[in-house]
């Protein structure tokens, strides 16, 4: 039923949280250190939610704290969450800048062949 079902059955799993950080599973190469500055970032902020903004445009992981659980809830469609995002506006929302590309979405085999390459490139 799309992503958002993923991200509601996670709400009624997590129990009781602060934060809920969404990665996707295409996306291997986000780091764990952007993940933990968009985490302090929004808990430092108080804000009902939060994103990366790359060099070249936002993109995930996606951060939401508990005080946007129950307006999550209320979502529909698909790709609802980033309306939703977008809607709070910049004092309920927080921005990670992060000076790098976006890690590469990988969808394709061409995706995946370039995803091989980044990391060839990189053990050199």
């Amino acid at each position: 039923r799309g992503n958002l079902s993923s991200l509601l059955v996670a709400l009624d799993a997590i129990g009781d949280t602060d934060v809920l950080v969404i990665l996707l599973a295409d996306m291997p190469d986000v780091s764990s250190a952007v993940i933990v500055d968009l985490v302090d970032g929004l808990i430092g902020s108080a804000r009902a939610g939060g994103w990366v903004e790359y060099q070249d445009g936002r993109g995930h992981p996606i951060a939401l704290a508990s005080s946007s659980f129950n307006d999550v809830r209320t979502l529909s469609g698909t790709k609802a969450l980033w309306p939703f995002l977008e809607s709070l506006g910049e004092d309920h929302a927080f921005a990670l800048r992060v000076d790098a590309e976006k890690p590469i979405d990988v969808n394709t085999p061409q995706d995946y062949e370039r995803l091989r390459g980044n990391r060839t490139q990189s053990q050199d």
